[in-house]
């Protein structure tokens, strides 16, 4: 498993129902993944972990830091 997906940030970006339109636009982290496409994932905000679909989580792009930057 690649432990550099397992630390990156995701966004949940489906909001099409009323379960799915309180998680949309929440950070969360992948835990791990499943068939079929499922992903265990927890939101960063109150650690509820939840399982869903890959395709709902968009990768958060974080910038590198450069040099002489605290």
């Amino acid at each position: 498993m690649n432990t550099e997906a397992m630390t990156q940030l995701y966004r949940y970006a489906w909001g099409n129902n009323s379960k799915r339109s309180t998680m949309k636009g929440r950070a969360c982290i992948l835990l791990g993944t499943m068939s079929l496409g499922s992903v265990y994932i927890e939101f960063s905000d109150t650690g509820e972990r939840v399982v869903t679909s890959r395709r709902a989580l968009r990768r958060v792009l974080i910038a590198p830091r450069k040099e002489g930057e605290g």
